[in-house]
């Protein structure tokens, strides 16, 4: 049987224990998860109306530990770890051995003027994306019937989280009652951003993202896309991923991270929208390198703060093909 291992409480507000662990792990791990916490008993997600951690780093004096799940997944996150939740409400961090990443923009070298910036240029998309990008004008053309538009955080985040349920099924979604309180508390405090795309009046699509490192990667931690025949054949999962690639890369975004890869069928729409995934190491590498990204310096000599303009509300109130790319 395969050791878990675990991350201490002692280690979650130490970046530089953490960071120094991701690594060791990075190159060990033979599962892909990692408990939190306890050894044992690792760390479960109260809301308040159950006694499931009895240690004095669980629980408020409420009974309920939701802020502090929070900051635990701010502080993984930070790490280059992603985090997954059982039904029974059990935090994990999780290091996958492949990761989808897309690189947003190529970082090339130091700014010469001294401005603290990276030089920079577009980084391309995956050619599977270049080749279904190719078809969309068709889709805009004779497909679409209605108003398309493009949100931030505009709608209950309970609605998109009963969406992004009944998209993957009764019993398989692991966004859970417990995670979605906690999501409610991060989204509060701008680590969790909902990134929608409606159809009408209908959300048709959602990515669940964390922005890390002031907005230098999103790490989507979920998504759906909705599956009605008159709705599939728009491709809104795929339209909504060129929208918010396109929108973060405008605001200086240097990451856009899909989490983990796996032969699963289901995985399959990660290596479309990425590429080939990355190793355990060189995911981990790559992130580091945009975590000391400062001002990105693009080629035409304009520069971007990151998660500049990242703001809640409607951002495109009628999409159109050159908002895709």
């Amino acid at each position: 049987v395969a050791f878990m291992p675990t991350i201490p409480f002692e280690y979650i507000h130490n970046s530089h224990f953490l960071d120094t662990f991701a690594w060791q792990l990075s190159q060990t791990l033979v599962m892909e998860t990692i408990n939190v916490g306890h050894p044992m008993m690792g760390f479960t997600i109260d809301i308040g109306n159950s006694s499931t951690n009895s240690n004095h780093y669980s629980s408020s004096s409420s009974g309920s530990n939701v802020t502090l799940a929070a900051t635990i997944i701010s502080c993984l996150l930070q790490a280059g770890f992603t985090y997954v939740t059982t039904e029974s409400g059990k935090l994990m961090a999780s290091l996958s051995s492949l990761r989808s990443m897309l690189p947003l923009v190529a970082l090339q070298s130091a700014d010469p003027q001294g401005s603290g910036g990276m030089l920079t240029t577009e980084a391309p998309l995956p050619s599977a994306t270049c080749k279904r990008l190719k078809d969309m004008p068709r889709i805009f053309r004779n497909k679409i019937k209605k108003q398309l538009s493009f949100r931030i955080n505009s709608c209950n985040l309970s609605l998109a989280v009963q969406k992004l349920r009944g998209h993957h099924g009764s019993g398989e979604c692991w966004v859970g009652e417990r995670l979605e309180a906690v999501w409610e508390c991060m989204r509060t405090h701008r680590q969790l951003v909902v990134f929608e795309l409606w159809y009408g009046e209908e959300l048709v699509a959602a990515d669940f993202a964390h922005p890390i490192h002031g907005g230098k990667v999103y790490y989507v931690a979920t998504r759906f896309s909705e599956r009605s025949e008159t709705v599939r054949q728009l491709q809104p999962g795929f339209m909504l991923a060129l929208l918010e690639i396109k929108y973060l890369r405008d605001r200086g975004c240097v990451i856009w991270d899909l989490g983990g890869y796996n032969l699963c069928p289901l995985m399959r729409y990660k290596l479309e929208l990425t590429g080939t995934p990355y190793s355990r190491p060189a995911a981990l590498t790559e992130l580091l390198i945009a975590r000391g990204c400062g001002v990105v310096v693009h080629a035409d000599n304009s520069s971007s703060l990151h998660q500049s303009g990242v703001e809640d509300g409607i951002v495109y109130e009628n999409v159109t093909y050159q908002n895709l790319c």
